[in-house]
């Protein structure tokens, strides 16, 4: 199936269209397709039946975030983000305080490593401008502390995790 188009995105992850068509109403199918008709937008009523983020997931400017209540080390947060089809999160100033008013007080792993005495990077290979915490020996993967604040670590350690990727 085609992705849908940002029109099609920007009515999905408005919270006017869930509340104007909840899933639990009987009529939904005819409210989206109501919806679909009055917005102009190409989406299939197929588009706007998925939501844009699998559940206990959060959307945020395009993007899905899943914040654990478990804890694992680096490696296998990033494997769990993996068999989600999302990689540990990687947070940029934009999202920063999104971040910040959803992880509560646990630290959680992000996707945020470096080689041994190299500079830090995200998962996607560029250069993180945030300061991390704690810098030396074995520290080389980073979470996000209890006052979420960037800080290093060795990667055995256990934390509670957050996943991001692109909405549906």
């Amino acid at each position: 199936m085609a992705a849908p188009t940002s029109l099609c995105l920007q009515l999905k992850t408005s919270m006017d269209f869930y509340r104007t068509c909840p899933k639990y109403n009987p009529q939904h199918q005819s409210c989206i397709l109501a919806v679909l008709a009055q917005s102009g937008s190409d989406c299939t009523s197929r588009d706007l039946a998925r939501p844009p983020c699998p559940h206990d997931w959060i959307g945020y400017r395009g993007k899905c975030y899943y914040f654990s209540v478990r804890e694992q080390n680096w490696t296998a947060s990033q494997s769990f983000c993996s068999s989600q089809d999302a990689s540990l999160a990687s947070i940029r100033n934009e999202e920063e305080n999104f971040v910040i008013r959803n992880k509560g007080k646990h630290p959680c792993w992000v996707g945020l490593r470096r080689d041994r005495d190299q500079t830090w990077r995200w998962l996607d290979g560029k250069n993180a401008t945030l300061k991390v915490l704690g810098e030396g020996g074995d520290a080389d993967c980073a979470y996000l502390n209890d006052e979420a604040k960037p800080s290093a670590s060795r990667c055995i350690i256990e934390h509670r995790w957050i996943c991001s990727k692109p909405m549906n």
